[in-house]
Formats: structure tokens, sequence, C-alpha cells
């Protein structure tokens, strides 16, 4: 569950994994992936996509 207005980007990138069978726990993301004030860039969230890709699938 979203808890900061900032967090959109973090929840996406769980939808969008949720959506393609991967099972992400958002609290798991938050501690690996802590994001700004001001949120997380999309070249943030493709690395973020990437390396949860790379672990799940190498």
């Amino acid at each position: 569950m979203q808890t900061e207005a900032t967090e959109c980007g973090l929840v996406s990138v769980c939808m969008v994994a949720s959506f393609h069978g991967l099972d992400i726990d958002i609290r798991k993301l938050r501690n690996k992936f802590p994001v700004s004030l001001k949120g997380a860039t999309l070249s943030h969230l493709v690395k973020m996509a990437d390396r949860i890709i790379a672990r799940v699938f190498l």
C-alpha cells in the first residue's frame, strides 16, 4: 500500500510486476530503492525494474 505521495513510482513497478506474475512487496522495494522527497525519476524506475528482472530471471 502506498503511504507517501512520492511512492507512486514504486507502486507502479509493483503493479506491473504483479501483472507479469511476480509478487513484489512494496516494503522490500522501499528498503532497497529509497526515493527522494521529489519521488523517483523514470530513469530510476527503469533501473529498479532491470534489477528486479535480473534477480528473478538470471
